[in-house]
């Protein structure tokens, strides 16, 4: 298989809000930008109260938006990873109203109805409303989409260990192969994976996810000055991590996820994140690091992983800023490969770089 090159995709004007405020030619004029720089491939997120405002109903509104991205990608030749259960995204959890447990609170703020929430959510693993409403919305929207060459494959979700509920890895595994069956009930061809895989939690260990076609790696970690930046960038962190998950566990791994948040001009600066459950600093890095670190990791995956995707497509535009995550988790607005005003930065122009001398190869 030739190496797949990706970008994981938010659209710079609408941000995690845009099935409920969808606008196809922004996403068609998006794709187009995107397959110009040479990617193959694009992770999109179905956010779970947009899909299912009810256990019991999938929204056709969201479905109907959703075919328009899948008709936006076969266009543009573009293969999709839409992620179920969104859930965690940008220091966020994004939850159904009904999905929250209200006897009892979580330390990491929720959004539910655009609302701040601090309740629990109720366990995606084991409880029994949860699952089945899962089960729901994965027979809905993977019968619906079954065969279409733009779906190169179903993500579980995103980050689940951000949410906060507690299960035992065995339970996290028999999630994990219930899910999985259940889309390959309606798709018996479908790749699926999890995008949760992190050696830093024994409950997202890999061998817990045995049963997907592939094993995802997520790659971030925290920088505070200058110089502790430039020794991890050169220590190629996520390459090393995709080569350990490969040696845990005998089957493909991708690089779902890597990247860094980025400062105007070429000085790196620190900045100050006051969010509601806590208070931290905060590294950008020059665009010019962050091109340096996106050419030296790409170099050195094609012998480990079958593709990488970049964190992420855009940085926000300014009308986002006064809503979550961007009014408080600020370094979230910027960990685009391209500008708010569609420009690219020197990263994008490297990956470009990266992706004219793979095609070559071919």
């Amino acid at each position: 298989m030739a190496f797949l090159l990706g970008v994981n995709y938010w659209p710079r004007k609408k941000a995690m809000y845009w099935w409920k405020y969808f606008d196809k030619q922004e996403v068609q004029k998006d794709f187009e930008q995107i397959k110009s720089l040479g990617f193959t491939l694009v992770r999109i997120f179905l956010i779970w109260e947009d899909f299912q405002p009810n256990p019991n109903q999938i929204s056709n509104k969201a479905l109907k938006n959703l075919k328009a991205v899948v008709e936006c990608a076969a266009k543009n030749n573009l293969k999709l990873i839409p992620t179920f259960f969104t859930g965690h995204m940008s220091g966020i959890n994004w939850i159904p109203d009904w999905a929250l447990d209200r006897k009892g609170k979580s330390s990491r703020f929720s959004i539910s109805k655009q609302k701040i929430s601090y309740f629990k959510i109720k366990n995606i693993f084991e409880d029994n409303l949860m699952l089945k409403a899962q089960l729901l919305q994965i027979k809905k929207v993977v019968s619906k989409f079954h065969g279409s060459k733009a779906i190169f494959a179903w993500d579980l979700s995103n980050q689940f260990y951000h949410l906060e509920v507690k299960s035992s890895a065995m339970a996290v595994k028999k999630w994990c192969s219930l899910l999985t069956k259940e889309i390959k009930k309606y798709d018996s061809k479908a790749k699926v994976t999890c995008g949760a895989s992190d050696l830093r939690w024994e409950i997202t260990n890999p061998k817990n996810f045995l049963s997907n076609d592939f094993i995802c790696v997520h790659s971030y970690f925290p920088i505070h000055n200058k110089k502790e930046a430039d020794e991890l960038i050169n220590a190629g962190i996520p390459s090393r991590e995709c080569k350990k998950v490969k040696s845990l566990i005998k089957k493909p791994v991708l690089l779902e996820e890597f990247g860094f948040p980025t400062a105007k001009g070429h000085s790196t600066q620190t900045i100050k994140i006051k969010a509601p459950d806590k208070t931290f600093e905060c590294l950008l890095l020059s665009e010019k690091v962050v091109a340096r670190y996106y050419e030296k990791i790409l170099s050195s995956l094609p012998s480990i992983c079958f593709g990488a995707l970049a964190w992420c497509w855009s940085d926000y535009a300014k009308e986002l800023w006064k809503k979550p995550p961007f009014n408080t988790y600020v370094h979230e607005r910027y960990f685009g490969i391209t500008k708010a005003d569609g420009s690219l930065k020197p990263a994008a122009k490297t990956i470009n770089k990266f992706a004219r001398k793979i095609n070559l190869k071919k």
